[in-house]
């Protein structure tokens, strides 16, 4: 079926449904067997309803060869917090029917037995369906869904930083460089543009073991967070969701290094933080280097001086060369959002911090067993 539009009207989109589904009566092959496969790219922006969600989970689930069946009825949330079950006209009429996800009859018909192969759509047509290649054996699968806590109760869970993280970052609502260095960037709290782009350190400074620092924050969603307290539960409830590639990259890196612990608990051992807190002018574009000097300055060099304990690791070129500048010490990997986190020496990389990370950990338990 040929997209004319990026959203199908509602006829549409019925009419979709009801072609898969009398192309499944035809094929004897119920709906439900039918094979989810990667789509276009999740383009909806995060906003109060469960679409956004709907897409992500849909394309997380294709990527690892899921059924139609095991995605439809499954619980996400909306971006106001509360939750919502994926019905057909969200999975068939609005997901398969968009683009956002393939799908396709298991290759020889009928309901595919427990653990065989998954199969994906060809885009030729009258093409038999190929079989997905199994994933690497050095990937580990991680459960996105691992609390239970919508988003409007999420001030009542521990995901805030500590208070010396908080107290340090809050001179940076409004940041006085606004008006001087800073002028280039933007101070639109109704739109989203604030700092942001932190998270964790949930414990006490001495916990945190590991510092991340990334870029700089990708282009927000309007409304979404106006203020530092919004901007730290939109960014728990995009992690934990696995919102995005990034985000779920990032939590295979958590579980690379404290895989006995859970998303919460990892919180206390992790602060992610940006190089530079605020957009650029262009995502993924450059940013004037007055601009990185002064934010590393300001807010990065002493977010880094409150955590003795940890290892600071810089993900990709932006970050390694703006902790040069400013003379930090740190370990490099790659990046943890594309296009950098598709390189082939990524994933190793990610491994190697978790490695280091242990490394570490194992010098500083024998010192202390010496008395150190």
């Amino acid at each position: 079926m040929t997209l004319a539009r990026k959203t199908l009207t509602s006829e549409e989109a019925a009419a979709y449904t009801a072609s898969l589904e009398r192309r499944a009566r035809t094929l004897g092959v119920e709906l439900e067997h039918w094979v989810l496969g990667p789509g276009k790219q999740n383009d909806i922006r995060l906003g109060k309803g469960p679409r956004h969600a709907i897409v992500a989970f849909a394309q997380e689930a294709a990527e690892r060869g899921a059924t139609y069946g095991q995605v439809l009825g499954m619980t996400v949330y909306q971006g106001d917090g509360s939750r919502y079950k994926i019905r057909t006209p969200d999975l068939a009429g609005f997901v398969c029917a968009n683009g956002y996800c393939t799908i396709a009859p298991p290759a020889q018909g009928g309901s595919l037995p427990k653990g065989s192969t998954a199969v994906q759509s060809t885009s030729g047509p009258g093409q038999e369906p190929k079989p997905c290649p199994p994933l690497p054996k050095d990937r580990i699968a991680i459960e996105i869904h691992t609390a239970d806590i919508p988003l409007a109760q999420v001030a009542k869970v521990a995901c805030a930083p500590c208070v010396s993280v908080r107290d340090m970052l809050s001179h940076a609502y409004r940041c006085p460089n606004f008006d001087g260095i800073c002028t280039t960037m933007r101070w639109e709290p109704a739109q989203g543009h604030i700092p942001r782009g932190f998270l964790g350190a949930t414990g006490s400074p001495s916990e945190v073991e590991l510092v991340l620092v990334f870029a700089e924050p990708g282009d927000p969603s309007p409304g979404d967070h106006a203020t530092m307290d919004e901007a730290i539960q939109h960014a728990y409830w995009a992690f934990r969701e696995g919102q995005g590639l990034f985000h779920r990259n990032a939590r295979k890196l958590f579980q690379l290094c404290w895989p006995d612990l859970s998303f919460d608990e990892q919180l206390r051992k992790v602060w992610m933080t940006e190089s530079v807190l605020c957009s650029a002018m262009v995502t993924t574009g450059p940013v004037p280097k007055a601009v990185e000097q002064e934010c590393g300055s300001r807010f990065l060099r002493r977010q880094l001086a409150l955590f003795p304990n940890a290892m600071v690791v810089a993900l990709g070129s932006k970050a390694q060369h703006r902790l040069d500048r400013i003379g930090v010490s740190h370990h490099k990997a790659h990046a943890i959002a594309p296009p950098g986190c598709n390189q082939q020496a990524a994933y190793p990389s990610w491994v190697k911090v978790a490695e280091a990370l242990r490394a570490r950990r194992g010098e500083a338990e024998h010192l202390h067993a010496m008395g150190g």
